[in-house]
């Protein structure tokens, strides 16, 4: 059985920037068999806007075929009224940013064991069953 992984935000833009380094992890990540891929639709809808936006920008054809090839990858779950209200008790409980939170029950509620990303507190466990990862640390 495939362990199943979370992947938030930065690890999709890294994975389509020119940042050799950063796409080495993240393509690590992304090609290892042993994994089954998660993401959100929250997830998705960031990497969206900081394609279009930020220092990543893409043209719109680029960005929905990175979405598309993203879509095929990745289990993507959708954001749902449990996973807010679990986020609200993520953020009161563990300090973490409520947006933040919404990945993070995203990811639990998903049944995932780890959450990569680089903006959370690296090795934090929540509830003893997910562990939130920085992959480049």
């Amino acid at each position: 059985m495939r362990e199943r992984v979370f992947a938030d935000t930065n690890i999709l833009i890294y994975h389509f920037t020119q940042d050799a380094v950063k796409y080495a992890v993240t393509n690590a990540l992304i090609t290892n068999p042993a994994v089954e891929l998660v993401t959100s639709t929250k997830v998705l809808s960031k990497f969206a806007n900081v394609c279009l936006r930020g220092k990543f920008t893409k043209s719109k054809p680029e960005l929905k075929a990175h979405i598309e090839a993203i879509s095929e990858l990745f289990d993507v779950v959708v954001l749902t009224k449990v996973d807010i209200e679990m986020a609200v008790d993520i953020q009161q409980r563990y300090k973490i940013s409520f947006y933040d939170s919404l990945i993070v029950a995203s990811a639990f509620n998903a049944g995932c064991q780890k959450l990569y990303t680089e903006d959370m507190h690296h090795g934090l466990q929540i509830e003893k069953k997910l562990k939130l990862i920085n992959p480049f640390k």
